[in-house]
């Protein structure tokens, strides 16, 4: 067994609905990921740590409190407890990133001023609402049945329950039927007389649903802001304020955006054009775009486990 997979044990064991940190009202989420800045960058696989996420404004003191490691006898661990080839003990690393709260309100939307007319829906295209951006459009799903455009309720809730998404000339694309804040997710209905195209523009036609996502995978994203950006997996099986996640990097390096402002919405497609995920916020900013901050690091909601029974088309 390998050290990823001994992380990824303890992980599962500790991490649950009433896991180690899940009292903790310092905590805002943790995940599983490279054990250091530096591994990240080099992504190397010998290197791999439970990462906890708190608010940048944590007094100190209570950074120093917190855990450093997670010990444990493998004979705890279900998963662990039969594999001779382990240590009767194991020890995991923790770091402790801070990281920004997701706003409880959405980001001010962007006013656009070139229209363009389409009764066509397609992933990665803006979308809009009275004349403004609300960011981009993700993919038509199947949910219970019934074909439905999935993005971000950060996104949609610019539209409003049973409000109307559109282009930018206004025409009518879609309508709201479901915005759930919990997992920032929300759906909207096609209107009538408005298909979906099955390819995203330089990605291609979405295949599945991902399986699972781990750590050094590659996936990509077309946005109404960075247009297609790659991007590698740093963090992943991760729970942020209730939403289940995982984070990427540009597969050039940090240093590159990922991701920008308007978005929020896209999917994530990998290499096989499996879905994984949809885009909800970024971080680490390396400059400005014509809509607002460049991130290095992109955030996505984890479809198998924040939308479960979700299929395409």
């Amino acid at each position: 067994m390998d050290k990823l997979a001994i992380v990824d044990a303890v992980f599962d064991h500790t991490m649950g609905a009433a896991g180690a940190f899940a009292a903790d009202p310092d905590i805002l989420g943790y995940a599983v990921g490279y054990k250091s800045a530096k591994a990240v960058k080099a992504r190397k696989n010998e290197s791999y740590a439970i990462v906890v996420f708190v608010d940048p404004d944590l007094p100190e003191e209570k950074m120093k409190a917190l855990p450093k490691r997670i010990r444990m006898g493998k004979a705890e661990i279900p998963a662990l407890a039969g594999v001779a080839s382990i240590a009767k003990n194991v020890s995991v690393h923790i770091r402790v990133e801070k990281r920004r709260p997701i706003p409880v309100t959405a980001d001010a939307a962007i006013p656009v001023a070139n229209a363009f007319a389409t009764t066509v829906l397609t992933g990665g295209d803006p979308v809009f609402s009275n004349g403004i951006l609300l960011g981009t459009a993700g993919y038509v799903f199947k949910i219970g049945g019934m074909l439905q455009l999935v993005s971000n309720n950060h996104v949609l809730e610019g539209a409003g329950q049973g409000g109307l998404v559109t282009d930018a000339a206004g025409t009518s694309l879609a309508r709201v039927t479901a915005l759930n804040p919990a997992v920032d997710s929300a759906f909207a209905a096609l209107e009538a007389g408005v298909s979906f195209a099955p390819d995203i523009p330089g990605i291609g036609k979405p295949t599945s649903i991902s399986a699972g996502i781990d750590l050094g995978m590659a996936y990509k994203k077309r946005g109404t802001s960075t247009g297609i950006t790659e991007f590698s997996i740093i963090l992943k099986k991760g729970v942020f304020q209730g939403i289940p996640f995982a984070t990427g990097i540009n597969t050039a390096g940090k240093s590159v955006p990922s991701v920008g402002k308007g978005d929020s919405g896209s999917i994530a497609v990998g290499q096989n054009n499996d879905v994984a995920g949809l885009v909800f916020r970024g971080d680490i900013q390396l400059g400005t775009g014509p809509n607002g901050p460049l991130l290095s690091e992109i955030w996505i909601i984890d479809i198998s486990r924040a939308l479960p029974g979700i299929s395409l088309p």
